[in-house]
């Protein structure tokens, strides 16, 4: 029931181009100033409100929609019917372009289960590196993934319990097939090469598993 300043709505728009996964939260409390905003600028299209209400509607906007408009029709189905919106995207997969591919897949975070994991982990073999990432994101939120399960194994050596203290002894080098799920071997600055590693395995393996 509120919305944000006027001032701040560009601010607020370009959030939700650079993280798709907020759209929906964003587009909720732009107002009817927000909206009209949006319509003046086509890489906010994603704050317009279309009627997604109808699967006829759906199929019309996801044939011939620009990006915004498809991700709109994702986000719609991911609330309701998760294996629609995935349907969806398999379609099309190999005719879209990379950067609306990894926008499409960002809308998976809306009811992501098991389900999606088959099309995530062909993801991660894609060229582009935007993609490939959207992919080991999802992957590495759900517990019972593939790539959970190579990241433990990938950690469980370099860790182990001595005199009451859990020590962990960084590996010598990320292997390419932990590279392929999404680990970035070139650390920010600020941190060790090695700690870097160790940071994001930590990040996927789930609390349980400690």
């Amino acid at each position: 029931g509120k919305r944000v300043p006027p001032e701040s709505l560009p601010q607020w728009l370009d959030l939700g181009r650079k993280q798709p996964h907020l759209q929906p939260a964003i587009a909720s409390i732009l107002g009817h100033r927000g909206r009209w905003l949006a319509a003046q600028n086509p890489d906010w299209g994603y704050a317009v409100p279309l009627d997604v209400s109808t699967e006829e509607a759906c199929t019309a906007l996801w044939q011939t929609g620009t990006a915004a408009e498809r991700s709109q029709v994702l986000h719609y189905w991911r609330d309701r019917r998760p294996e629609r919106a995935r349907q969806l995207v398999e379609q099309t997969w190999l005719q879209d372009k990379a950067p609306d591919r990894a926008i499409f897949l960002a809308t998976f975070a809306q009811g992501l289960s098991d389900a999606d994991e088959p099309l995530l982990e062909t993801a991660l073999d894609d060229k582009s590196k935007q993609v490939r990432a959207a992919a080991a994101q999802l992957l590495a939120g759900l517990s019972g993934s593939q790539l959970v399960d190579r990241t433990i194994a990938r950690l469980q050596p370099c860790v182990r319990v001595e005199s009451n203290t859990l020590a962990i002894a960084p590996p010598c080098r990320l292997a390419e097939d932990a590279i392929r799920d999404g680990l970035n071997p070139q650390p920010p600055s600020g941190i060790g090469e090695k700690a870097w590693w160790v940071l994001q395995l930590t990040s996927i393996v789930p609390p349980s598993w400690w």
